[in-house]
């Protein structure tokens, strides 16, 4: 568990109505900046309080546990995937929007065209 003081810089609402909450840290130690990096793109869950946590509470937030591995949907995860592609490769595509919507065409083709009499 990651335990630090913390300012909340902004919330975003998105489309499909979750938030984006951005946080700024006070300078993290290399240990504390790794484990914190280690989480990205992974289900967390997270507490919010303007005082510090107590021994109590934290006990309490340690007990908690999933046992679903991977939160995300396939068409999250398949989401996921085409960014990183993007990033590493964009072929000649300006944005990710484009890059997307043409790949996500040549996968539906793809699927198509393996449907018997088409």
């Amino acid at each position: 568990m990651i335990i630090t003081g913390a300012i909340v810089e902004r919330i975003a609402t998105r489309k499909d109505k979750t938030a984006a909450i951005t946080i700024g840290t006070q300078e993290l130690n290399p240990k504390l900046a790794s484990d914190l990096f280690g989480l990205m793109q992974t289900y967390c869950y997270v507490g919010f309080k303007s005082e510090s946590f107590t021994s109590r509470e934290i006990d309490e937030i340690e007990k908690i546990k999933t046992d679903i591995p991977n939160l995300k949907t396939p068409s999250q995860r398949l989401r996921a995937v085409l960014f990183l592609n993007f990033q590493t490769d964009p072929k000649g595509y300006e944005t990710f929007d484009s890059y997307y919507m043409a790949k996500m065409e040549q996968i539906i083709e793809h699927f198509k065209n393996s449907i018997n009499g088409i």
